[in-house]
């Protein structure tokens, strides 16, 4: 019985919401639109609804059903962009297919599961999307918060600009800006200002006229570095500490 529900066929999920393209709601959403499982494809269902939690909106989806490449369908450019930054740096050299954007000059952008051979197993399909849906459903919460953190300042601004590019030159401005989130995240481009934590890019940093702490204890003796490490912990690390857990505590509450 388990088996027949697991290959029931399915019909694809198309909801028409035409604002789930626009910049504005991409960089606001902290996750997709509900989707019930069992309007998907087996093949893909896991991997759509990780995309989701993930804060990647989709518009439809197909498995292949073992005779044609698997694909799914992306809201609009900006969630295809983003899911293929997001892509770019996970392990695939163990998946089955070779997964690649296609159709970048469309309303709406597909990922498909390429076979050299022309050939699909819905199996070796299933275990491509469990890895992929995987590093998504793990890495969630993150990449739904990084999203909003590095898009949503001067968003009216970028919107204007964005619509210059097309989808490479897209994904080459979301790229940097994510390489420079993380950048700033391992270099402590970082401030606590009222009790807040706030995440810089390296410009604003420097702009303020602080330096990284690797240059700021190059030169430092013995002593002035434990001194300066007690002070970095009590001004710096412990409310960034505090702040992480009350995140956490929030999260249980609600």
């Amino acid at each position: 019985m388990l088996e027949k529900i697991i290959w029931w066929p399915a019909s694809n999920d198309q909801v028409d919401k035409s604002h789930f393209r626009s910049w504005k709601y991409f960089i606001k959403s902290i996750h997709g639109p509900r989707i019930k499982a069992f309007s998907l494809d087996p093949g893909v269902a896991l991997l759509v609804k990780a995309l989701s939690a993930a804060a990647i909106t989709t518009n439809s989806c197909c498995d292949g059903h073992g005779r044609k490449a698997p694909e799914i369908t992306f809201y609009g450019r900006y969630n295809a962009a983003w899911f293929l930054v997001l892509f770019n740096n996970m392990e695939k050299s163990d998946l089955n297919y070779c997964w690649e954007i296609e159709n970048k000059t469309g309303k709406d952008i597909d990922v498909k599961g390429n076979s050299p051979s022309d050939k699909w197993e819905i199996k070796k399909v299933m275990e491509d999307t469990l890895k992929i849906a995987d590093y998504f459903l793990v890495n969630a919460d993150k990449f739904s918060r990084i999203k909003r953190e590095i898009f949503f300042r001067n968003r009216n601004s970028t919107s204007k600009y964005l619509k210059q590019l097309d989808f490479n030159q897209l994904v080459e401005w979301m790229e940097d800006k994510y390489l420079e989130y993380t950048q700033a995240m391992t270099n402590d481009y970082t401030i606590v200002e009222k009790g807040k934590v706030r995440y810089l890019s390296k410009e604003e940093y420097e702009k303020l006229g602080v330096k990284i702490v690797e240059d700021i204890v190059k030169d430092m003796s013995p002593e002035e570095l434990q001194k300066f490490q007690k002070e970095r912990y009590e001004k710096f690390i412990k409310p960034l500490m505090d702040h992480n857990i009350n995140q956490l505590k929030d999260k249980k509450t609600k």
